[in-house]
């Protein structure tokens, strides 16, 4: 179940359609749940924590660039995919860097966004 909280419509069905194609890219298609708060952040534009087994909380900071908006929460769904995986080098961060433009990218070409 993915849940979205706070932030502007479009930017809600814009979450809503990165979950559904990075959960289809990545093969993570069984349950998850997934709550996103979009809300204003002062000291990051984006966190990812593991609550429990399949559930996810991310938030976001709503006032970016739409591009940076969707590579943010590519970033946070990279780190989804490394504890679902259990696969990591050190924080994960190196890994969520390095895929979060190119995957973004993916997303415009395939007209996602």
């Amino acid at each position: 179940m993915i849940t979205i909280k706070g932030g502007y419509k479009h930017q809600r069905k814009i979450v809503a359609d990165v979950i559904d194609w990075f959960r289809y890219r990545m093969k993570l298609t069984y349950l998850l749940s997934i709550t996103i708060r979009i809300k204003p952040m002062n000291d990051c534009y984006g966190t990812c924590e593991k609550v429990n087994e399949y559930n996810y909380y991310i938030e976001l900071h709503g006032d970016q660039t739409i591009r940076n908006f969707v590579m943010t929460l590519v970033h946070e769904l990279i780190h989804v995919k490394q504890y679902e995986t259990n696969q990591w080098t050190g924080d994960g961060e190196d890994e969520a860097w390095g895929l979060q433009a190119d995957l973004t990218d993916d997303l415009w070409k395939e007209n996602i966004i």
